[in-house]
């Protein structure tokens, strides 16, 4: 008898606190995923991209870059590794800057609308700098992720 209410004790202690985080966590909401590749087009005009020409490469048909970890992001633009912005995503809100200048590059802003409810996936974006004379207006669409097939990581 002695031996069961023991057993019964521990498996019933177990199971209650695992009950226990279980509704503890209930509530909680992973983010949204924006991790991955954006294929990006401007949606400014033409000339804004012109007179803000701090990122040393076109925007249009450039990509974007988002690696995710959680809340926290960390974008860059392919071919303009000098700049790397950290941010983080509430809701479908994508907020990004870079920390500081850098070998006097101006520092960068970036906030994002995330819809998807497009197939694939769009960000609308806005990036303004100091160096720009006005906010540039983009919009990325999500490339698919590719699947590597040899069997390699």
């Amino acid at each position: 008898m002695k031996i069961l209410l023991q057993y019964i004790l521990m498996v019933g202690t177990a199971v209650l606190g695992v009950y226990g985080l279980l509704r503890l966590g209930a509530d909680l909401v992973a983010p949204v995923s924006v991790g991955g590749v954006w294929n990006l087009a401007l949606t400014s005009p033409s000339g804004s991209a012109g007179i803000c020409d701090i990122l040393q490469v076109p925007l249009e048909g450039a990509a974007l870059v988002i690696s995710q970890s959680g809340p926290n992001l960390m974008l860059h633009f392919n071919g303009a590794s000098q700049f790397t912005l950290q941010g983080k995503i509430e809701g479908t809100t994508v907020t990004a800057q870079t920390e500081r200048r850098t070998q006097g590059v101006s520092s960068l802003h970036l906030v994002a609308h995330v819809d998807r409810q497009t197939k694939p996936d769009q960000l609308q974006a806005t990036l303004e700098s100091d160096a720009c004379s006005g906010p540039i207006s983009l919009v990325g669409t999500r490339q698919p992720f590719s699947q590597d097939t040899s069997g390699e990581n």
